[in-house]
């Protein structure tokens, strides 16, 4: 079974990139609204994956960029561990990277390197994304200038609850559904869940 992974971090942005070949592949997970700095493992989605993965179900692997798989170096080398430990490769499309040998039953040492130094881009890119807001807000803060939502702005719990979203997961809360099932079910963050829980 060859399985395709794709993940946006908002709910906003758009898959299609990562779905050009989707027809070739007989699983096709897609999440959206899951930040790459949540271990793999703990996303609305994998656990059907691992599920796949334990029954000896998966042959290949497929994900866009080694960024799909976490922004953390160390999670995204345990996680290609854990795939090669049911002797399944990852297969990086947009850098044509195969992550195991399945011959030698070993990771090629060029790939190893490859995906290290990619992971650690992919880590500092995300530390100083960090850095900038940071800075940017202490410069704000400096000039006096006011910080967080302008005036006004800030949405009621009433108008945020009547949005198509929300009131879907109300129906499922109320169903009694977990909010693992809920974030699968409409495709969206777990946090997402969580904030309308708290006001329900």
């Amino acid at each position: 079974m060859k399985v395709l992974y794709t993940r946006v971090s908002t709910d906003t942005q758009s898959l299609d990139r990562q779905l050009v070949e989707e027809t070739n592949f007989d699983v096709v997970i897609k999440e959206k609204g899951v930040s790459g700095s949540i271990p793999f493992w703990n996303r609305p989605k994998t656990s059907e994956l691992l599920s796949l993965l334990k029954e000896g179900k998966i042959s290949e692997f497929h994900t866009h960029s080694i960024d799909r798989l976490g922004r953390n170096l160390k999670n995204i080398l345990q996680t290609i561990e854990d795939f090669h430990s049911y002797g399944v490769p990852i297969h990086i499309t947009s850098q044509g990277l195969i992550t195991l040998d399945k011959v030698s039953g070993k990771m090629n040492p060029t790939t190893t390197l490859i995906l290290s130094v990619m992971g650690s881009v992919s880590e500092m890119e995300r530390n100083l994304i960090r850095e900038r807001i940071t800075h940017s807000l202490s410069v704000k803060k400096m000039r006096g200038e006011l910080l967080g939502r302008r005036k006004g702005s800030v949405e009621t719990v009433e108008k945020f609850l009547s949005k198509p979203e929300p009131k879907k997961i109300q129906r499922l809360l109320e169903k009694g559904y977990s909010v693992r099932e809920i974030s699968s079910i409409i495709g969206v963050g777990t946090q997402l869940v969580m904030k309308v829980r708290k006001m329900v």
